[in-house]
Formats: C-alpha cells, sequence, structure tokens
C-alpha cells in the first residue's frame, strides 16, 4: 500500500475526515514499583477525537479536527500536536476555561486505568465548551467520514455541537462513524449516561467499541447481535485487544486477530485502530463500505496501528508511521 506523507499543506485543506469533539491532556501515572525511578507522571496530548485525527495525519489521510481548548499552556501543547500531525485545526475553538488534564493510572502490565480529573468538575472543562454556531459546515461538503465519540454528549455545548454534526453529515452523505469510548468520569450523572449515548449511536453508520462497553450498553460482546438494533448501522467493529477484533455487516461477520508485540501501555490503541481502519478504507475511491476480503484487509491494518501504540507511552506520541505499520503486515505474527 502506497502512503501519501502529511505535509504543510494538509494543515489548510479540507478534510477527508472530520474529528470532533474531545482535546486533552492525559497525564500518565507511573507503576508504583517505578515511581521512584522516574518521574511521577508524564503528560502527553490526548482525546479521543483528537488521537484520531493526528493518527490519520501521520498515516497520510487528510484530517481536521473540531473541538475547543483552553487558553493555557495545556491547550497550546494539545494545538501544537494536532498542527505538527498535519491537522486542519482551521475549526478549532478557544475559550476562557481549562483544558481538561486527564489522571490516567498505568499498571506494570501497561493496562491503564482512568481515575479523575488534575481540577475541577466533569463538566468544567474547555473541551465542552464547543460552540455548534461556530463550526465550519463547508467541510462536510468535500468530507467523506465524520468521526465522533460519546463523551461530548455529557456537556451542553459538545453535545449541541455533536447534534449539529449529524445533521450536516446525512445532509451531504458524509459516513458517520462513533467510538463509544466510555468513561464514566466524565459523566456529571453516570446513571443518565445510557440514556443518553443509545439514541445518538442510533444515528451513525459505523460504531465502535471494545467488550466490555458492548457489555454494558448491550449486554453482548457479540457484534452480530448488536448491528440488527441499530437503525443505520452498516458496520459494527469490537475490539477485544490482543485478541483481535470481531466485526459484522448486514451481509457477513468474522473475526480478525491482532499481532503479537511487546507492550508497554495501552493508552490510545483504540484511538490508534479507528484512524488505521479509516485511512485503509479511504484508499478506495468507492463511497460504499467494502465486504469480504477488502475489509478484512482493513481491519488487519486496523488491528497492526492499534498494536503498534502499544509498544511506546502516550497516545498521539506512540502513533505509528506508515512503514512500521506496513512492516507488521508483512513480518508480524498474530496473536488468537
Amino acid at each position: 500500500m502506497v502512503h501519501p506523507r502529511a505535509d504543510a499543506d494538509a494543515v489548510t485543506r479540507d478534510p477527508q475526515v472530520i474529528c470532533l469533539g474531545e482535546a486533552l491532556v492525559d497525564r500518565i501515572v507511573a507503576p508504583l514499583a517505578s515511581a521512584g525511578a522516574v518521574a511521577p507522571w508524564v503528560d502527553y496530548p490526548g482525546g479521543a477525537p483528537a488521537n484520531v485525527a493526528t493518527a490519520l495525519g501521520k498515516l497520510g489521510t487528510v484530517a481536521g479536527f473540531l473541538g475547543c481548548l483552553g487558553q493555557d499552556p495545556p491547550g497550546d501543547a494539545v494545538l501544537a500536536a494536532l498542527v505538527a500531525a498535519g491537522v486542519n485545526c482551521q475549526g478549532v475553538q478557544r475559550c476562557a476555561a481549562p483544558t481538561r488534564v486527564v489522571l490516567v493510572q498505568r499498571n506494570a502490565q501497561g493496562d491503564r486505568q482512568f481515575v479523575g480529573f488534575s481540577q475541577g468538575h466533569a463538566a468544567d472543562f474547555a473541551d465542552g465548551a464547543l460552540e455548534a454556531r461556530a463550526l465550519p459546515e463547508p467541510w462536510f461538503e468535500q468530507a467523506r467520514y465524520l468521526v465522533m465519540g460519546t463523551l461530548g454528549l455529557a456537556t451542553p455545548g459538545l453535545g449541541q455541537s455533536m447534534e449539529q454534526a449529524l445533521v450536516w453529515a446525512r445532509r451531504y452523505g458524509v459516513m458517520t462513524v462513533v467510538d463509544l469510548n466510555w468513561r464514566s468520569p466524565f459523566w456529571p450523572r453516570p446513571d443518565q449516561a445510557r440514556d443518553r449515548i443509545l439514541p445518538f449511536i442510533h444515528a451513525v453508520d459505523i460504531l465502535k467499541l471494545n467488550q466490555e462497553e458492548a457489555d454494558w450498553l448491550f449486554h453482548t460482546q457479540a457484534a452480530s447481535q448488536i448491528l440488527p438494533t441499530l437503525d443505520r448501522a452498516q458496520l459494527v467493529l469490537i475490539t477485544g485487544g490482543a485478541a483481535g477484533c470481531w466485526y459484522a455487516t448486514p451481509t457477513s461477520e468474522g473475526h480478525v486477530p491482532s499481532f503479537a508485540v511487546p507492550c508497554l501501555e495501552t493508552t490510545g490503541a483504540g484511538d490508534a485502530f479507528l484512524p488505521g481502519l479509516l485511512h485503509a478504507l479511504g484508499q478506495s475511491p468507492e463511497p460504499t463500505l467494502p465486504e469480504g476480503d477488502r475489509l478484512v484487509r482493513a481491519i488487519r491494518y486496523a488491528n497492526a496501528t492499534g498494536a503498534l501504540t502499544t509498544t511506546q507511552a502516550g497516545a498521539m506520541a506512540a502513533q505509528p508511521q506508515p512503514e512500521a505499520v506496513d512492516n507488521l503486515l508483512h513480518t508480524g505474527g498474530f496473536l488468537g
């Protein structure tokens, strides 16, 4: 597969993929065993939609990011990371609220747990203040995919922006993609999350979630059982880390194994899987989703980008270059 290089011109080009939602800082807290040898934490730019945008840029797909950042050093750092990856940030908004800093505990096996925020309450941060009236509608006339999570539904401003984006996506024929990305600390009332999320995902074309999220929202880990319950979905993907990915379309279902790589930490692995998939799908001029071997190849590519991200620390910082993905696809061993 030939990959165009992200370049300086990409930051002003109309995006093929629009990523809308939170951009923030992941404060990775080291395992206790290593706390005496290294700094107790390291800050990395993050946020699922922002992670997807930077990974796409590194792979060579032009992405645009729509989100709100604080007028503070963490916001500057996140914006700089987006621009460095070739992401069009002309739709980024800035506000007086602080950029969100998420506390992430990493254990010795590399698994992470979201434990809270560095300051304030869940709804007090800049990412929730994205204003729908300032979104660039012309982007939707040219884009192929719109990518969002569901964390923004917990805040009025970002939630309204997400609803507006869905309206424009449908108007202009943009395929909608949602990564569930369930994080209860983001919700002021976690008990209300299910009732807010379910109606929203009924309007999307591609749904990606992990096994725990599938159990929580649908009480099953079978993609083939989830797909028929959704109004518009053409593809459901359930990721299982080292166990690979299960998928279902209206006409097929299957499992694609992952790759054997040394895992340092899992932060951002799912956020690298999705851009890998969209980058691979975007190589085809066909506007519809592929079936059969073409779809499996795209999922294999996504598994490779996700696996490689676990070999380094951070989310954006660990995202692979296309040469590394191609190398793993050709030489890497599969897990079960």
